[in-house]
This record gives structure tokens, C-alpha cells and sequence, in this order.
């Protein structure tokens, strides 16, 4: 398969961490531009409670104002019934549920253990099957935990066989933290390959150590055929200290372009993107390839 899919995370996971809120207005016209930009997905924004993360506490106006691409899907991070039932009010077409690989991760996210989250995710999982609407579960602290350090892929295998009796129809698989590299892929997927097929999988990489691009080729090299990112690497974790934001978009579809690998995102439309909300930020993007962009420009 010479396609790759590309999930585009920042309207909720690089916008979440942001300081200054960005307007409502804003956040939609952003949208509004990635669609144009033609990604397989757009993680629209969270159902949380936002006295948690306040910067998203206008996700069912977000949801209501953007124009939506028909080839496009948008989806939301659901974190438990509550905001499943907030997520009623919009139309979606696909909830994730979360949950950290590691106890103490998990704990300082949503104040549950692993189990606790993963019994809740049952009764919402009847009710997005009772909606038609398709679920992704995204596992966090999946190859290495900031308070545990490496995390056995077995517990990440342990979250994977609750999720596919959910009937959860796709995986991600998070480095939270940013530190990986290619090894610690090699160590998760090689374990994992021998259990499910690695095409129901995504990565979902930071990269705070600079080194996601080449942990996305190893996971390639392995058969992973989806990718999360976020337009100028926006992004964070408040509860992974030092975490520092996602692998930048626009250098994963160029990479993958550039290897002779189709993304079907237009990168220009893509960089238009990332200029808008650039000058909404108040502070430069700084990809390189957003720089070489700014430069060529002048």
C-alpha cells in the first residue's frame, strides 16, 4: 500500500497546552484549513472537563461552525460518559477513549488506575455502537513512562485485547514523553506483530529529543500505516514534564512525499495552515521545514 494515513492532532492536542486562549472564530477557521488541506482525520477538539483544559471548552461551538471536508473524517477525545454525552450535541464521526500503559501515568492524568479506565470504557463503547460512530483507543505512555521509565510491552498488549473486544476499529500508540528511538519501537511492535496485525495501529510520537522522525521510519519499516502529528509541532503534555510538543506535520507528509509515498495532504494548503494559526499564537512555529517556508517567502 503506497497510501499513508495521517491523522492531523492539532486542534486538540497541540492547541490543549497553548496559554492564551485561542478564539472560538479562530479555531474553526483553522479547521477549516486543514480540511482544505485533505487529511484522512482531524482530531477536532476534547470533551473534557474544562476546568481541566479550559482551551477547549468550546468544542461543541467548534464542532457546530466548521465546514467539513466529505472525504475528511473529525473526530474527538472523549475521557469518560460525561463527555461522551457532551459529544451528543455535534456530529463526529469517530470518539477516542484514552488510557496510559503505566499505573502512575494514568493516575496523574484522569485520577484511575488502568483497570478503572478500561471498565469504563465499556458502557461507552455500547454507546457509540449503538450510534454507528467508530472508535479509536489511544494508549498512552505506550514504550516509555516519564515516572516509570520503560514500559513491558505485555501491559500495552493487556490494554490492546480489551480494546479489540470493545470492538475498537483502530490503536494508537503513544510516546508521550518524546524520548524514544527506533529501538524501543523495534521492541514494542516486534512484540506486538506476533499478536494483531500492525495495520489496525497508528504512532502518535513527540519529539522532544528530536528523534520521532526516525522512530515514525522504523514503525514504517515494521507496517504501520497511519501517523498522528500536529502542524508545526504544536503540542505537550501537562502531565509529562519536559515533554515538549508532537512531531510537525508538515515534515511527516514531506518526508513520506519525498520517499515516494502518498499522504493525500496538500502541503502548501498545509503550511498556509500553520501560518494562520502561527500569527494567532503571538509566538513563531518553529519546524524547520515552517522556517524554510518563511525564509523562501522573503
Amino acid at each position: 500500500m503506497n497510501t499513508l494515513k495521517i491523522i492531523e492532532v492539532g486542534p486538540r492536542d497541540g492547541l490543549q497546552n497553548v496559554p492564551n486562549f485561542v478564539s472560538t472564530e479562530d479555531k474553526i477557521e483553522f479547521i477549516n484549513l486543514l480540511s482544505e488541506a485533505g487529511f484522512y482525520e482531524i482530531e477536532t477538539s476534547s470533551f473534557v472537563n474544562p476546568k481541566y483544559i479550559p482551551q477547549l471548552a468550546d468544542a461543541v461551538d467548534v464542532f457546530r461552525g466548521i465546514k467539513r471536508n466529505h472525504a475528511t473524517i473529525y473526530s474527538c477525545l472523549v475521557p469518560n460518559i460525561n463527555g461522551l454525552k457532551n459529544a451528543f450535541k455535534v456530529r463526529f464521526e469517530k470518539a477516542v477513549f484514552f488510557v496510559a500503559a503505566s499505573e502512575t501515568f494514568n493516575r496523574k492524568n484522569v485520577n484511575m488506575s488502568v483497570d478503572e479506565s478500561l471498565q469504563k470504557f465499556k458502557e461507552m463503547a455500547k454507546i457509540c455502537k449503538e450510534n454507528n460512530w467508530a472508535i479509536r483507543g489511544s494508549i498512552s505512555t505506550a514504550f516509555v513512562c516519564p515516572f516509570e521509565g520503560t514500559v513491558s510491552p505485555e501491559k500495552v498488549a493487556k490494554i490492546i485485547d480489551v480494546f479489540l473486544n470493545l470492538d475498537v476499529q483502530e490503536i494508537s500508540l503513544c510516546d508521550t514523553f518524546g524520548v524514544i528511538t527506533p529501538k524501543d519501537v523495534e521492541r514494542l511492535l516486534g512484540y506486538l506483530v506476533k499478536r494483531y496485525k500492525l495495520s489496525d495501529f497508528s504512532l502518535h510520537l513527540h519529539n522532544t529529543m528530536g528523534l520521532a522522525m526516525a522512530s515514525v521510519y522504523k514503525g514504517f519499516e515494521m507496517g504501520i500505516r497511519c501517523f498522528e502529528a500536529s502542524v508545526g509541532g504544536l503540542g505537550g503534555c501537562p502531565n509529562a514534564p519536559g515533554a515538549a510538543g508532537n512531531l510537525a506535520t508538515e515534515e511527516l507528509v514531506y518526508f513520506f512525499e519525498q520517499m515516494g509515498f502518498k499522504t493525500n495532504v496538500n502541503i502548501d494548503k498545509l503550511i498556509k495552515a500553520a501560518f494562520f494559526i502561527e500569527s494567532k499564537l503571538g509566538r513563531p512555529l518553529t519546524s524547520p521545514l515552517i522556517n524554510y517556508y518563511r525564509c523562501s517567502k522573503k
